[in-house]
């Protein structure tokens, strides 16, 4: 039978030059990690640096995206107020008729119609105009050549208040009916108005007080326009 040979650790073939490493040497390429190994590590610090710097750059770019929209965006406008425009009132006496003398006008309604009485010929009338406003009531305006002191003092015995007529100075004068002679429910509702000089105008509403309201002795007031 052949010899069997014990092969020695020392003569382990470990070069592909043929030579052979000891004991040493074949410890040292047991510890050396193998080369691919190595290039994993470096891969993995590479694709974890490069996906960091993807986060930092996407969210610069958010970031300034976001601030250009806060740049751009348009200020907030005022919200107009609506202008609330005022809707002229219907003028009552547009369509009145209206009476032009010499020293005096003033408009009242249509239907009112001519009453003129005897009072014409007082003396101290220098104009005078009568009307019928209702079966029941009257008015009557006058210009005299009477001074508004005394035209006054001769009605100081009624109820009375001061006013203005057409920028003038003026009074009014009140008697209420009770029963006779002026019936309940009836008035005499006169104003002295001042004149140029000894003069004064007399404004004159007599009767139910039904057909001479407030508001339409305030209308005829309105309108009077005195030419003295």
């Amino acid at each position: 039978m052949p010899e069997e040979t014990e092969t020695k650790p020392e003569e382990i073939q470990g070069t592909s030059d043929g030579g052979r490493l000891t004991p040493s040497e074949i410890e040292g390429e047991a510890m050396t990690p193998p080369r691919w190994r190595e290039k994993i590590k470096i891969h993995k610090f590479k694709i974890l640096g490069g996906v960091l710097g993807i986060f930092i750059f996407t969210g610069a770019v958010f970031g300034a995206y976001k601030l250009g929209q806060k740049q751009i965006q348009p200020a907030p406008q005022p919200t107009p107020t609506p202008v609330v425009v005022a809707t002229p009132t219907p003028d009552p006496t547009a369509n009145w008729e209206t009476y032009r003398g010499k020293h005096f006008s003033f408009k009242h309604p249509r239907d009112w119609t001519d009453n003129t009485g005897p009072a014409v010929n007082y003396p101290d009338n220098l104009e005078v105009i009568g009307l019928r406003i209702s079966p029941n009531a009257v008015f009557e305006a006058s210009y005299k050549n009477y001074s508004y002191e005394k035209n006054v003092q001769g009605l100081a015995h009624r109820k009375s208040s001061k006013l203005t007529i057409s920028s003038r100075e003026a009074t009014r004068f009140e008697v209420t009916g009770s029963g006779e002679p002026l019936p309940s429910g009836f008035s005499i509702i006169s104003f002295v108005v001042k004149g140029t000089g000894n003069t004064s105008y007399s404004i004159d509403f007599n009767g139910d007080r039904k057909n001479i309201t407030e508001e339409l002795i305030n209308q005829i007031l309105s309108t009077f326009k005195f030419l003295d």
